[in-house]
């Protein structure tokens, strides 16, 4: 059966001597693999549209259970903003990784719209801080981040334990998980877990765009889901080796 939908190219695969395997995210049917013949081939009448982070439309003939064959792709953004930078790129790496774990079509515009972001502002760790929290949201692992995660208090907010899952206020803070924090660092964690999509394109004036967030994000992922993004040793390795200062 014939179907038609748009999508973003999250994985490419090659498969036999021209052929490929793209795996893309829908907004009608979540997460899919596509065959996709003569995707080497510079002839191939699909190639320009199914290239990573592409969003295009996408006509293929459905088989649940089953991959799919590609027929054919119409392409509507290429990100090339996205591509030609090489840190942009590595970034864009880690929300497409970490987007398999949305589980779900109606996080689609998630995705969407933080490609978008992140190709129009120089704030990248904004934007994966924004889809890890969207992942530990859709998997109910959010951080506490109103009160104590520990005794529920809401006073006194002083450090952010990975092991208890959020917030600890100063009664219950034993150092031994996590050092005291600045209160206005503890601020930029709440507005980064708390932001919901329809308030991303306001974050940027925030200040939010920080690296600590995102080791502690992955660490809590990892922590509380058991879910490691290998894309994101890669970050960490162009942060430390290439970047200076850390930026990205």
């Amino acid at each position: 059966m014939n179907e038609k939908c748009e999508g973003i190219v999250i994985n490419e695969v090659d498969y036999r001597d021209s052929d490929a395997v793209i795996t893309v995210y829908t907004d009608n049917y979540g997460i899919i693999p596509l065959y996709v013949r003569g995707y080497k081939k510079i002839t191939g009448r699909n190639v320009l549209a199914c290239q990573l982070f592409d969003v295009s439309e996408f006509l293929f003939d459905l088989k649940n259970g089953h991959m799919s064959t590609l027929k054919s792709a119409y392409l509507k953004n290429d990100h090339a903003g996205l591509k030609a930078d090489y840190d942009k790129l590595t970034a864009a790496s880690v929300i497409a990784e970490a987007a398999r774990y949305l589980g779900s079509e109606t996080d689609y515009r998630i995705l969407k719209k933080l490609l978008e972001l992140l190709e129009s502002i120089d704030q990248n760790y904004l934007c994966i801080n924004l889809m890890l929290c969207a992942v530990l949201r859709a998997n109910g692992m959010s951080p506490e981040v109103d009160r104590c995660a520990r005794c529920g208090s809401q006073n006194d907010i002083i450090s952010f334990s990975i092991k208890e899952g959020g917030f600890l206020c100063r009664s219950c803070y034993d150092g031994t998980d996590g050092s005291i924090m600045d209160p206005q660092f503890l601020k930029k964690i709440r507005l980064t877990v708390k932001a919901p999509v329809e308030a991303y394109d306001k974050l940027p004036a925030l200040e939010l765009n920080d690296p600590e967030i995102t080791d502690i994000l992955l660490k809590f992922l990892e922590t509380h889901g058991e879910i490691r993004l290998h894309s994101a040793g890669m970050l960490e390795y162009f942060r430390k080796n290439i970047l200076p200062e850390g930026k990205l």
